[in-house]
């Protein structure tokens, strides 16, 4: 299964707005990947809703984080040896370093500074659609080796005779 950070950025549009960044919360939220999240993500949620850009009010904020807890992992192990990370955008450091410490696959974010790193340790930097495509490619293979499965115990199993009656 796929392990996976979102930026506070891609956060606060998956609870704010319809679109791919709801889409890929309501991807872990459906058990397509797993979330992982810190107490450093929630601190900056916390202070960028409560800012005057979108002033939700502490119980708004309170609901969107207990949401977020139902859905995330949270894990705040210090595990990175090789300094701090380095961000080249605000909020990045908080994700970038969540991702190192749970070893996440991916950094899902909606800045074009973040995503033009391609890389931070071992996680790929990607947008929320390459998410998207990523999760649909996932789930398409495994129908298909769903498929191909079924087809083999149907193989193996009747020795290819029918079930239907023959009307005649």
């Amino acid at each position: 299964m796929l392990n996976v950070v979102m930026d506070t950025g891609v956060i606060i549009s998956a609870y704010l707005w319809w679109g791919q960044s709801r889409q890929c919360l309501d991807g872990a939220r459906a058990g397509g990947y797993t979330l992982g999240c810190s107490s450093e993500i929630e601190s900056e949620l916390r202070a960028v809703l409560a800012s005057s850009r979108f002033a939700l009010s502490h119980d708004e904020i309170d609901t969107t984080l207990v949401d977020l807890h139902a859905i995330a992992q949270f894990s705040d192990a210090p595990v990175m040896t090789e300094g701090d990370v380095a961000a080249p955008v605000p909020f990045a450091s908080a994700a970038l370093a969540c991702a190192a410490r749970t070893g996440a696959q991916f950094v899902v974010s909606g800045d074009a500074r973040l995503i033009a790193l391609k890389k931070s340790g071992r996680a790929r930097v990607i947008s929320p659609g390459e998410l998207m495509f990523r999760l649909e490619r996932e789930r398409t293979r495994r129908l298909a080796a769903d498929e191909r499965r079924a087809a083999k115990a149907g193989d193996d199993g009747d020795g290819g005779e029918s079930d239907e009656q023959d009307p005649a």
